[in-house]
């Protein structure tokens, strides 16, 4: 999360590349992305009115580095950094980890009351084996 995918490369974006110097075209634009998403000073987003209200700040797809990025390397790679900076935005990216909890059961994120339960059932189980082990010592 919050970094560039695998920028897609190979026969859709280079036709007549050699597997070698696709690989390594494909590792300076990664290499050169990574370093202008971790850049403070590139913000490619604006802020948007959604409601009368309401303001929220929204990617500007029509950044110039980004359309420039779409048409060198076609929607691949522009899809992957746009990705990324939704995420970014989604989780506040700061440089620290954030991750989501999932409940795979139902295929969603999980809500804060099934952390909850969650961590309360561990810490249940994790008891109850330590009462176990001392009674055999006992």
């Amino acid at each position: 999360m919050a970094s560039a995918n695998e920028i897609p490369t190979g026969a859709s974006t280079t036709p007549t590349a050699s597997t070698t110097t696709a690989f390594d075209a494909a590792s300076k634009l990664y290499s050169a992305w990574e370093k202008l998403l971790d850049d403070p000073s590139w913000k490619p987003s604006m802020i948007g009115a959604v409601g009368s209200d309401y303001q929220d700040e929204v990617i500007c797809v029509n950044d110039e580095k980004l359309q420039k990025l779409r048409r060198e390397w076609g929607e691949g790679p522009y899809k992957s950094v746009v990705d990324t900076l939704v995420e970014r935005k989604e989780y506040d990216f700061d440089g620290t980890l954030a991750c989501d909890l999932w409940n795979y059961k139902e295929g969603r994120k999980a809500i804060l009351g099934e952390c909850i339960d969650y961590l309360l059932d561990q810490v249940k189980q994790l008891t109850i084996i330590r009462h176990r082990k001392s009674r055999r010592l006992g």
